[in-house]
């Protein structure tokens, strides 16, 4: 879909039956973005649906979200 990958976690998690993952993409457009999840959204083994998270990139650097 044209969306690339900037970083991907995922905790070990020895005997789960589901391991939770983020994957971090780098800057796209956002229908590239939505047709890449509709893709992700197809695959059989996902325990629960895809989410997207958008991350805003400030001009100094990125910002994290602070309650």
């Amino acid at each position: 879909a044209g969306v690339s990958s900037e970083s991907f976690l995922h905790e070990p998690a020895a005997g789960a039956e589901a391991v939770p993952i983020v994957l971090t993409t780098q800057s796209c457009p956002r229908a590239a973005l939505d047709a890449a999840m509709g893709e992700i959204a197809r695959l059989d083994f996902l325990a629960a649906p895809p989410r997207v998270m958008p991350i805003e990139e400030t001009a100094s650097a990125l910002k994290t979200w602070r309650s």
